[in-house]
């Protein structure tokens, strides 16, 4: 199967990304199923960058799905920095897709880009994912969107993150995770 990067519209809001299909008129019919009327499909050059996957290896998924907390907050962080940037939620979620190396982190981020393209709200996709946003991080989303202050909400939970995260015991933050902090916090000193 060819992939096909598109633009279009759903309900009245320009979207883009990219759809596997067999052609191109494949493609626009996958699209329409989608409720998004194609303005431009095109098929994708070899080596051009479609949408990442988790790495597989005789079809087994070769490392886990499991996200940290810490990459949670680092998700949160750079959601934040990129919404007070004035970019979409749509645009912010499909660079953070880009960038993810995690697969738990790649599962996430495509299925909160569907839910969006599908007109449910962020804070309705971040609640498939109890294991990772706690009622409590849904809820600071979900009044966030309401208010329209998306940003200063993520700000808050990071916030409420790092204090919640100095009150636990040193035996209980994996090594990982103290490398990754310490160096955060190296680059956030210097």
């Amino acid at each position: 199967m060819a992939q096909f990067s598109y633009t279009g519209t759903k309900d009245g809001q320009e979207m883009q990304g990219s759809i596997a299909a067999k052609n191109l008129q494949d493609a626009g019919s996958k699209l329409r199923k989608l409720n998004i009327l194609p303005t431009n499909v095109e098929e994708m050059e070899e080596g051009e960058e479609a949408d990442k996957e988790p790495g597989t290896f005789l079809g087994l998924q070769i490392s886990s799905d499991k996200l940290s907390d810490m990459d949670v907050m680092m998700f949160t962080k750079k959601l934040e920095t990129m919404i007070k940037s004035d970019l979409p939620i749509m645009d912010a979620l499909q660079l953070a897709r880009r960038q993810a190396v995690k697969p738990g982190l790649i599962k996430v981020t495509k299925s909160l880009i569907i839910d969006l393209n599908q007109g449910n709200s962020f804070s309705d996709g971040l609640s498939k994912f109890p294991q990772y946003f706690d009622d409590s991080y849904v809820n600071m989303v979900r009044a966030g969107e309401s208010s329209g202050t998306l940003a200063k909400f993520l700000s808050k939970i990071e916030s409420n993150e790092d204090r919640r995260k100095t009150f636990i015991k040193p035996s209980e933050i994996t090594v990982q995770e103290y490398n990754e902090w310490s160096r955060e916090f190296i680059k956030n000193v210097i």
